[in-house]
Order: C-alpha cells, then sequence, then structure tokens
C-alpha cells in the first residue's frame, strides 16, 4: 500500500459518498413541506423527510431507490471483485493452515458485509415500494437496520474467533465441557495416525 494509492483510495470513497448524498440533498432541499415539522420516525433521514412533504414526490422516490441500488450493486461488485482476488491469492498459498485462516477471516468479513447491505437495502425497498406499512414497522425496520450491523458484527468476529470462542463456551458450558469440545478433534486425529479411523 502506498501513499498515492492511499490518496487515490481516500479521493475515490469521499467521490462516491458525496455523489449519493449530494444529489438527495438537493432534491429533498427543493421539496414543499406543508403538513408538520415533527417527523416520526426513529431518525432524521432521507425518506423520513419525504414521508412529511407533500406534493408529487414520486421522482424523488424513484431517484433515491435507484441510488441506493446502483451503490449496493456497484460496492458488491467491488468486494466481489477483490475477494475473488483474495480468495484466489489464499489457495495459492501452500501451507494449510494459513490457507484456512485465510478464508476464515474472509468468511467473516463477508458476513459482517452482507449483513450491512441487505438490512439497508431491504428497509429501503420496504419503505417506498409498500404503502400500506405501519409507522411502528417502519421505525422498527429502521432500528434494525441502524442497529443490527453494529451489534452483530462482535458476535461474527467473536463466534468466528477461536479464543473467544472457547472463552464464552468455558463460561457457559464449565469448564469440563469446553475441555471436551477442545480435545475432540485432538482426539480424532490421534486415532487416524494410529490407523483405527479411517481418512
Amino acid at each position: 500500500m502506498t501513499s498515492r494509492l492511499l490518496g487515490v483510495l481516500a479521493f475515490f470513497a469521499l467521490t462516491r459518498s458525496l455523489g449519493v448524498a449530494v444529489p438527495l440533498v438537493v432534491l429533498t432541499s427543493r421539496a414543499q413541506f406543508c403538513r408538520t415539522a415533527v417527523i416520526r420516525h426513529f431518525t432524521c433521514e432521507y425518506i423520513a423527510l419525504l414521508s412529511i412533504a407533500c406534493g408529487d414526490l414520486t421522482f424523488n422516490n424513484h431517484l433515491g431507490l435507484a441510488m441506493r441500488l446502483a451503490t449496493v450493486s456497484f460496492d458488491l461488485a467491488l468486494l466481489g471483485t477483490s475477494y475473488t482476488r483474495i480468495i484466489y491469492a489464499a489457495f495459492q498459498i501452500s501451507s494449510g493452515g494459513a490457507r484456512a485462516k485465510a478464508l476464515h477471516t474472509c468468511g467473516s468479513h463477508l458476513l459482517v458485509i452482507l449483513t450491512i447491505y441487505l438490512s439497508g437495502l431491504s428497509t429501503s425497498i420496504v419503505f417506498r415500494v409498500a404503502k400500506t406499512v405501519s409507522q411502528d414497522v417502519q421505525n422498527l425496520l429502521s432500528a434494525i437496520y441502524l442497529l443490527l450491523p453494529g451489534t452483530l458484527n462482535p458476535v461474527i468476529y467473536g463466534v468466528r474467533t477461536r479464543e473467544i470462542r472457547q472463552h464464552i463456551e468455558k463460561m457457559l458450558c464449565g469448564k469440563e465441557l469446553a475441555r471436551e469440545v477442545r480435545e475432540k478433534p485432538e482426539r480424532l486425529q490421534n486415532m487416524r495416525v494410529k490407523g483405527k479411523l479411517p481418512g
């Protein structure tokens, strides 16, 4: 990672973020707000502002959904390309343990990424397509979108990290059961080596 590459990536990330945010801010600033000044929503976001605006908002809704789909598709295409290269490089590693560790780390990252993007995309589609969704359901979906990824990140990384998983097993199941779970693969491997088990 060179300084130039880091600068290019930072510029690209800033340009992408501004390209998503600026059109939505400009369109929202042109909307007429004639109903109420109270946003009955979990957060003050673009969809919440449109819910209290009046007039024809079809273009705003379609543009917002199109931008959401485009950014998610573009991001997932870049992530897919990146992880394809990472996985290809991992399979070139001769050491089985190092390869497994690289694939394990990639799996954790992909789970977190899918959680973030799928929750955001599903929330955006439900808000724009389902006209009969109640305000409570909208607030619940918004809360899930904002809180679920941050809540699941430590769980996903924690469960997939052996040391943390063993510590949790020790706390929940007791020391004996945790020791049995940890020693079982070693016993099976020893039995294979001695010829008692096939494979």
